[in-house]
């Protein structure tokens, strides 16, 4: 007779739901009934769930599903549960997919973070800004909508969102301007393969632009009433063109008078002085007569290396044109010779662009003048101006008038 060993039986795992909650207005533990976690006196339950088993020798907890999300109800973890045994009964179970690590590469907080610190290398500090104030306050939107996974992003979410921003008034532009960056975060998301497939964003339409600007005689008559110490820069602006933000930084070493050049290549983003222009290259300008002359003037005193500067108090020290100072001088001299609803960038570079389209000067021109990276940024201009077209309107308009009946028989009457 042989006697063989006995096999040990082998005993499925015991897959519990538990909670590491107490009760909020007694602090007792929950007790587990048939549907669900309960406390036996107040009968409030718990917030948050975890699925509690040993597998292969070891205690397993898992607190949140496959796509990350938390365990917020005894339903959802039930249905965890069950599946769980599903894959163990099958020998499929890989307790590494529920890890929270592997999960957190699908949180929408952080790929943000991820993202913006990307985008942070390649940015100019004013558009980054921007760019993460509109990004988290969309997080924060789907936080309070209960998303925190991006794989759930909806397009009803993103168009609920849309809806909001214009439900608090903001401008068409400025709603557009979260849509792209909305829409730029999601495609960077879709190229990692992080989703399969971006949603669809809604479409936001704004409106055609009015282009506000000045002729040459108000913008003399604004230079009458700026008091002289800051003349000298907004003389500069009027002539050029610039962005007031490049104007304000210009330093002695892009002055070349041997060259009779003015070099173009710093900008300030945002109260940052960065190397470079808003279209990411040099721009060249030619010294031309008064502003020779002014630079001149202004090279025989250096306090500073920005050729601009201010000094309202003899007892502080100079100082380089900051936005807000250079806006408030604009603000006053505009009130003072009755000049309304226009801002210091339009006054400069809108004005500048349709005097020289009025003069005759081809789009391609302006462009190379004003730095336009994109020929349809001039040509915007050119829809508007309705000056730079009359000439032509007046002369072939004559060929439409007819005589009338009256003059024709005062004409045959002369001839008889």
């Amino acid at each position: 007779m042989q006697y063989g060993k006995r096999k040990r039986a082998f005993r499925k795992p015991v897959v519990r739901i538990r909670t590491k909650e107490k009760c909020k207005r007694c602090g007792r533990k929950f007790k587990e009934r048939r549907d669900g976690l309960f406390c036996p006196r107040c009968g409030t339950v718990p917030k948050r769930y975890f699925v509690d088993f040993t597998f292969r020798g070891e205690r397993v907890r898992i607190y949140s599903d496959k796509n990350g999300q938390v365990l917020s109800s005894w339903e959802q973890a039930s249905r965890l549960a069950e599946h769980i045994r599903y894959e163990i009964d099958h020998s499929i179970f890989d307790p590494e997919l529920y890890k929270a690590e592997d999960l957190k590469r699908f949180r929408v907080d952080y790929l943000l973070e991820k993202y913006l610190k990307e985008k942070e290398k390649t940015l100019k500090w004013a558009y980054f800004r921007m760019k993460r104030v509109r990004l988290k306050k969309f997080v924060e939107y789907l936080k309070n909508e209960n998303i925190s996974d991006v794989r759930e992003i909806r397009p009803l979410q993103l168009n609920d969102f849309i809806n909001e921003l214009f439900a608090q008034e903001l401008s068409p532009k400025t709603v557009k301007h979260y849509r792209t960056e909305i829409d730029a975060f999601l495609n960077w998301c879709e190229q990692l393969q992080i989703i399969a497939k971006k949603p669809r964003l809604p479409e936001v339409r704004v409106p055609e632009p009015v282009i506000k600007w000045l002729s040459i005689e108000d913008q003399l008559k604004i230079l009458e009433n700026i008091p002289e110490q800051h003349r000298d820069i907004f003389m500069f602006l009027f002539i050029y063109g610039l962005r007031p933000s490049e104007a304000r930084a210009l330093q002695w070493d892009c002055v070349h008078f041997k060259k009779g050049l003015i070099e173009i290549r710093r900008n300030f983003s945002a109260k940052r002085l960065v190397e470079i222009t808003k279209e990411n290259r040099v721009k060249f300008l030619p010294i031309v007569g008064p502003v020779r002359e002014m630079l001149l003037r202004r090279a025989e005193n250096r306090p500073l290396e920005y050729v601009f500067w201010h000094q309202d108090n003899p007892s502080k020290r100079p100082s380089h044109y900051g936005e807000v100072k250079l806006r408030s001088i604009f603000k006053e001299a505009c009130k003072a010779c009755g000049i309304k609803d226009i801002n210091l960038y339009q006054a400069v570079r809108h004005s500048k662009v349709m005097h020289l389209l009025q003069a005759g000067y081809s789009y391609e021109q302006v462009g190379a003048i004003l730095g336009h990276a994109d020929p349809q940024t001039t040509r915007k201009y050119g829809r508007l101006s309705a000056v730079k077209v009359t000439p032509a309107l007046e002369e072939t308009a004559r060929l439409y008038v007819f005589p009338s009946k009256k003059s024709q028989n005062q004409t045959a009457d002369n001839q008889e």
